[in-house]
């Protein structure tokens, strides 16, 4: 043959969009807040998926506390089950790193509008010290895929 494989049920990468950023933010709000690390796709049909991969640094500024971070698209959050739900880094002690935090989802929009992807975060309760996002020196990046059916 021909060395391609095909099988049922694996769809292929009709489009991609990336994008990095250079910028730190905090928040000491317990309500989600967006940040800078945000794209744009328009799916070329209702039944494609996209796949959004994110990855930044991550800190607190207090210990034993668990910021919260989540992709939304558009006002949905797509990572957890709730609105207020979300990755949670366990932050031990006060000014706590997580020097590459990794997010991904695989999205099921039935949209073929254009369609916003965010990174958000926000601190566990309001309690908590500022939480971090990105950093001053490294890259912040997003990709977004979409997949054809």
């Amino acid at each position: 043959g021909s060395g391609v494989i095909t099988a049922a049920g694996f769809g292929k990468i009709r489009q991609v969009v990336s994008a990095s950023f250079t910028s730190q933010e905090s928040t000491t709000s317990d309500s989600y807040t967006s940040t800078v690390i945000t794209a744009n796709i328009t799916p070329s049909s209702t039944s494609s998926k996209i796949y959004c991969n994110v990855d930044f640094k991550a800190g607190c500024a207090v210990s034993d506390r668990s910021p919260r971070y989540a992709i939304f698209r558009d006002s949905t959050n797509i990572i957890g089950s709730s609105s207020t739900e979300g990755a949670a880094p366990y932050m031990a002690s006060a000014g706590s790193w997580f020097p590459y935090m990794s997010l991904s989802v695989l999205d099921t929009p039935s949209s073929s509008s254009q369609l916003t992807y965010v990174v958000k975060f926000r601190c566990q309760d309001s309690t908590s010290n500022a939480t971090y996002c990105g950093d001053n020196v490294g890259k912040s990046t997003i990709t977004l895929m979409e997949i054809l059916p």
